[in-house]
């Protein structure tokens, strides 16, 4: 009983093993027949998600590809899951979008806040003059009108123009005394 326990589990192990290797054998087929769309497609420091991991990638291997995370873990994404899961690549264009969402509180002048932070991406060094940003209204939510503020910016530049957007939006709003709403809780004693 024991042995054939083993023996099953031996074999279940090495058929993911070897469904790895042959999803690896497929990748590298269906993208060494040109090496510059494999490049295009990944490559080490490429940052990507994968099936809800995101990270840098530090190597590709025949059976997987790690990756470090944001908070500096390393982790072994199976090339399997890589083939058959959505990937993002963040660095394959030169170029991409950054929309922030920004909540105004009801009791605000919907245009009035239109109109201020419609001047705010052109106040930001790293946002592209081209293509336009946009900024529209994008509906209503729980604590007031969606404004999405939608810019291009270079890829590398991603973090510090996602900063540098979202604290020139909070400055151009409070300077203009325009509310952006925010959760809170009451408590109440018993």
């Amino acid at each position: 009983d024991k042995g054939a326990k083993l023996v099953l589990m031996a074999h279940q192990g090495s058929d993911i093993e070897y469904k790895n290797f042959i999803n690896s054998v497929n990748y590298i087929k269906e993208f060494d027949s040109n090496i510059k769309a494999s490049l295009q497609f990944k490559s080490l420091g490429d940052f990507i998600e994968v099936d809800g991991v995101s990270g840098t990638i530090d190597s590709i291997g025949l059976l997987s590809v790690k990756v470090h995370t944001l908070d500096n873990q390393m982790v072994r994404i199976p090339n399997s899951t890589v083939i058959n899961c959505d990937l993002k690549n963040y660095n394959t264009f030169k170029t991409r979008r950054f929309v922030l969402d920004v909540p105004v509180a009801y009791e605000n002048d919907l245009q009035k806040a239109l109109d201020v932070i419609s001047k705010v991406p052109s106040e930001c060094k790293l946002v592209l003059a081209k293509p336009e940003p946009a900024v529209y209204c994008d509906g209503f939510g729980e604590q007031g009108a969606v404004i999405k503020v939608a810019v291009w910016l270079n890829s590398s530049d991603f973090t510090a123009v996602k900063n540098e957007l979202t604290v020139a939006v909070s400055r151009a709003c409070k300077k203009n005394k325009i509310t952006i709403p925010y959760m809170y809780y009451e408590k109440s004693k018993k």
